[in-house]
């Protein structure tokens, strides 16, 4: 076969049509359960999307949906796991807000007094604006807007848009140029060196040479959000993010010293204004307030008024922009301030019961376990008394006091600390009673209102029961009712997990989380006594080697094997170094 054609609308096309009120939009929106998300990213590889995010939670990192990029494929929900539930109005024919619903008061500027008007920048031939970016977050807008508010000061425009057939979360550019006279317009796109006004939406692709190339040092201003936006490559394997300050030294390198600004323009975007799409004009904004932009404030927002619906929220981004770049640290402590406040709202899923902490506490002050790890242990414990009982928050203390016992302060406990999450990680693996008691522990109400749907709405749980596997069943199994009419009978049978009342403990998945259990308790405990004794970073590698073991399943079982594989090459090198001579 040399050419395959399929014909189909692009998912990201259809998200645009969609946006601009053409085309309906799906009703569904899709949630992650964070408490029974297990982080292995079988989602992200299955969809290729780049709205599944990760995010970072106590016990690391898990995924979410960015309900604002969703292009409403849901090829995400064919991940092998149980924490996706999709969230439908009943109302069928209402059109639920893409926006998520802000709560709690909207924060406002950081003073009442107007801002200083920086000096119009001049133009001498024609000026280059070279903005980058990710696709699907308004790169192209906000630049839309620079070329609205250049025609309403009577100067001349031409530009570029490389968007490619469908770069969604992909590189983006726009290219835009200003002149007095038509005849210096020359060639769309910025050249080697031509840029003016340096612009990213993007820290990663503004630090790239061939956008770095666009600049001429001492004439160039730029303006970079210093946030990464996650690769696929990233989200898909254990690749760790760029080195922020280190891209940050490679454009300061580039533009020059004092001709470049970064802001949080994301953050301030997602944080104050619950919307991080407006991200790029919140550069914009800075890029105003630094005096790189040859356009009055006038002249601007009569740009930002042509946007139509979303012209109140440009707005209010724009003047967050610049206010980043006039006063940063006064917007920085509104940042700090509401993203406490934001931590606070609701109830956190992972945060145990009050009579599970207080069991917890009695249980963690009769052991000798270090102070300084007192709130963990406290919490780990009642978090396992919720799991299940008392009898095993105290096995879990177990282990934990006797790597205490081969522990000191002198090495910050990092070795206590390694076994207490990972043997805490073992201990409270997810089978049915647990995801049962995640799933109803969510206040869904909240996340339809985070959702922007209005009204009443259904719930569906996408699972795909061992049970069921076993049996030939090979796709996920949808419901809503039935599923919470089980889940409420499992949460309650708790208690029978071990037992020999417990009817999934038969199933393989569960008997290999109970012998991994089994094997991490004796691999602990043998390395502890192990003489000669081994080298404490050892110790905290095998104590933290489980962190690997994720998923469900198919998923789970090859990280496990993978785990077996690895923790026997540590547990070898170990003894090799401390069988030789000092």
């Amino acid at each position: 076969v040399t050419v395959i054609v399929y014909d189909q609308q692009c998912a990201a096309e259809a998200r645009r049509l969609r946006k601009r009120g053409l085309q309906e939009e799906p009703p569904r929106r899709v949630f992650i359960n964070e408490a029974v998300c297990e982080g292995c990213g079988d989602c992200t590889t299955k969809s290729n999307c780049l709205s599944v995010l990760p995010t970072d939670t106590e016990f690391g990192e898990k995924r979410r949906i960015d309900d604002l990029t969703c292009n409403r494929d849901y090829t995400c929900l064919e991940g092998d796991c149980p924490s996706f539930v999709t969230l439908t109005p009943a109302a069928r024919s209402r059109r639920p807000a893409r926006r998520r619903v802000r709560t709690g008061p909207r924060p406002s500027l950081p003073h009442h007094e107007e801002l200083p008007l920086p000096p119009v920048r001049a133009i001498r031939g024609r000026y280059g604006v070279y903005f980058t970016g990710i696709g699907g977050t308004g790169v192209v807008t906000a630049n839309r807007i620079l070329a609205a508010a250049a025609r309403a000061a009577g100067l001349r425009v031409s530009g570029l848009d490389q968007t490619g057939l469908s770069q969604k979360a992909g590189a983006v550019v726009s290219h835009l140029h200003l002149a007095t006279d038509p005849r210096a317009l020359g060639a769309a796109a910025v050249g080697v060196g031509g840029a003016d006004l340096y612009l990213s939406g993007d820290i990663l692709q503004a630090a790239g040479a061939p956008h770095l190339a666009k600049v001429e040092p001492g004439r160039t201003l730029a303006v970079v959000d210093r946030d990464v936006t996650p690769t696929a490559t990233m989200l898909q394997s254990d690749l760790a993010p760029p080195d922020v300050a280190a891209l940050e030294r490679t454009i300061e390198e580039r533009v020059g010293a004092g001709r470049v600004a970064f802001v949080d323009a994301k953050r301030i975007a997602d944080g104050l204004l619950g919307n991080h799409l407006l991200a790029n004009v919140v550069v914009l904004g800075a890029a105003f307030q630094l005096g790189g932009l040859p356009l009055s404030l006038t002249e601007l927002e009569q740009g930002i008024g042509r946007q139509g619906a979303t012209a109140t929220e440009n707005r209010e981004a724009f003047e967050w922009g610049r206010w980043a770049a006039h006063d940063p640290t006064s917007v920085a402590a509104r940042l700090a301030a509401n993203e406490r406040d934001r931590a606070a709202y609701g109830r956190n899923l992972f945060d145990p019961s009050p009579r599970a902490t207080r069991v917890a506490t009695h249980l963690v002050t009769a052991r000798a376990t270090p102070t300084a790890l007192h709130d963990l242990l406290v919490r780990r414990s009642a978090q396992a008394v919720d799991y299940q009982n008392a009898k095993r928050a105290a096995w879990f203390l177990d282990l934990v006091e006797r790597a205490a016992a081969a522990d000191d302060e002198t090495h910050g406990w990092a070795l206590t600390r390694a076994v207490a999450e990972s043997w805490f990680k073992l201990l409270t693996y997810k089978d049915e009673y647990e995801v049962a008691r995640l799933h109803l522990a969510v206040d869904y109400d909240q996340v339809a209102r985070d959702l922007g749907i209005e009204g009443p709405y259904a719930v569906t749980y996408h699972l795909h029961p061992p049970v069921f596997r076993r049996m030939g069943l090979q796709r996920k199994l949808p419901l809503g009712t039935p599923y919470e009419l089980a889940f409420r009978a499992l949460r309650g049978m708790k208690r029978l997990r071990g037992t020999p009342f417990d009817v999934f403990g038969w199933d393989p998945d569960r008997r290999t989380e109970r012998a991994v259990v089994d094997e991490y308790e004796q691999l602990v405990i043998a390395s502890l006594e192990s003489r000669p004794a081994l080298p404490y970073d050892a110790l905290v590698r095998i104590a933290e080697s489980p962190g690997s073991i994720k998923g469900y399943g198919p998923i789970k079982e090859g990280a496990v094997a993978a785990w077996r594989e690895a923790v026997a090459g540590l547990r070898t090198e170990a003894l090799v170094a401390a069988a030789a001579p000092a």
